[in-house]
């Protein structure tokens, strides 16, 4: 039996996990099957159905998610820039220069969280040889309620993955891309003084990127006590390669240095998934320590300092993520958890969130009169879930709190329907309808990276 609302025809996984500045028990764990909040510190989660957000049964993009000072939660999706300020019910889809735009990463300011940024990532075809790309930054500094387009847009023949800001430094912005395909791709750390009116380009260097066996870039981590170290991982190529761990220092400098600091092989793996890839990156509060993982092979911790890297657990990690002195971790089942939290440098981990069957199903939420409180490209809030949360579960084993047989994420998941648009929205910021799919199917062919695999630190 086909399933359409299980996971999109992936493994159900976690894979990014934001908490709130202002409610310590207020988190939110993005997965590859909806979006979990929790309110009672990770006792109880809930479930946001993908619909929700105005993804296709086909989709295979996960949302950028962040959690502003006053928990509103922000969604960038290929559709839009959502945003929710009752932590998923009714949400509010941006209107104006954001309408539509496919949204590639957003990221909340630490020191300031009522400020964000956002950078979008459209194909606009053109008579060049090749397509090109509109990146342009906005930025908000009322918890998402407006937001306004600062600075110039990033170079269009670049694709962009991830965009980051510094700590006590409101002009300082960094993105990551690439150029070009092939053995001819190139990968580059954008950076900005200036809020975007200029951006200064810093290449990787051959010894630090190789297309032959790496796909893209992300920004995993900005050291709180110096901003111009940056921590970037890539991914491997989908037929296999390497995911690396990459340190930047002196980053706005116009002589940064680049180190490699940790390689992991990654080999193709079943239904487009891959194994050994660098999942997990985070630093320490005070940014002495970084953490990264693999689901294959475990979680390493290292001392920033010297970069040498000591292994502290076997379990699946599939992100990373700290709040002061607690090492959070995406896992799956088959280590115990979902999520977890460890106290001991991840030597140990907590469950938090022990397996699918511990959901306490779709989250309260009244209908909205007349599209109130949809999101963009859907007509309905999140009380349209029932259904999507029922047809889940009779896949995956839900509502056993005590957990079954625990291998549910190594179930392969359903194949999904195939989609009746003409413009299917699996991959983010790449397809417009009206001859979009095409430039999808042909971006994807060429190795761009889909959404799911873009921010997982």
């Amino acid at each position: 039996m086909s399933i359409p609302a299980a996971a999109n025809g992936r493994f159900p996984a976690s894979n990014q996990l934001v908490f709130s500045s202002s409610d310590p028990n207020l988190m939110v764990l993005r997965t590859s099957y909806g979006v979990l909040p929790s309110h009672d510190n990770g006792t109880s989660w809930g479930y946001i159905c993908e619909d929700a957000l105005g993804l296709g049964v086909t989709a295979v993009e996960d949302p950028s998610i962040g959690l502003t000072a006053n928990n509103s939660l922000i969604a960038g999706v290929s559709v839009g820039l959502n945003v929710s300020t009752d932590v998923g019910c009714n949400w509010s889809c941006q209107q104006g220069p954001l309408q539509g735009e496919p949204i590639a990463d957003i990221a909340v300011r630490p020191d300031t969280p009522a400020g964000a940024v956002a950078i979008t990532r459209a194909y606009v075809t053109t008579d060049a040889a090749t397509d090109q790309t509109y990146s342009q930054v906005f930025e908000t500094t009322d918890n998402g309620v407006t937001w306004t387009a600062i600075g110039h847009p990033i170079d269009p023949t670049v694709i962009v993955q991830t965009i980051d800001v510094a700590k006590g430094d409101p002009n300082r912005l960094y993105v990551s891309g690439t150029r070009g395909f092939g053995s001819a791709k190139t990968a580059a750390l954008f950076v900005s003084t200036d809020k975007g009116m200029t951006w200064n380009e810093r290449d990787l260097p051959s010894a630090q990127y190789d297309p032959t066996t790496e796909d893209s870039i992300y920004i995993g981590a900005i050291d709180p006590s110096n901003i111009d170290r940056v921590y970037i991982r890539s991914s491997g190529l989908t037929t296999g390669g390497q995911s690396r761990l990459t340190v930047v220092n002196g980053a706005s400098t116009a002589s940064p240095t680049f180190a490699t600091a940790r390689i992991f092989e990654v080999e193709a793996g079943f239904a487009g998934e891959m194994t050994g890839e660098l999942l997990g990156l985070a630093l320490s509060a005070d940014g002495s320590k970084v953490y990264v993982g693999t689901k294959e092979d475990g979680l390493w911790m290292a001392s920033t300092s010297d970069l040498k890297f000591t292994k502290k657990s076997s379990k699946v990690i599939q992100c990373l993520a700290t709040r002061g002195n607690e090492l959070w971790a995406c896992s799956a089942e088959v280590s115990g958890f979902i999520a977890g939290v460890s106290l001991d440098d991840g030597a140990t981990f907590t469950p938090k969130l022990p397996c699918l069957g511990a959901l306490t199903g779709p989250i309260a939420c009244a209908p909205g009169a007349n599209e109130a409180g949809a999101a963009c490209h859907t007509v309905q809030n999140s009380s349209q879930c029932g259904p999507a949360y029922g047809a889940f579960c009779s896949y995956y084993s839900c509502g056993i709190p005590e957990c079954g047989t625990g291998d549910n994420e190594g179930k392969p998941p359903p194949s999904p329907p195939k989609s009746s648009s003409s413009c299917d929205v699996s991959f983010a910021g790449i397809c417009r309808c009206g001859g979009g799919a095409v430039l999808a199917a042909a971006f994807a062919i060429a190795g761009v990276a889909v959404r799911r695999r873009r921010r997982t630190a």
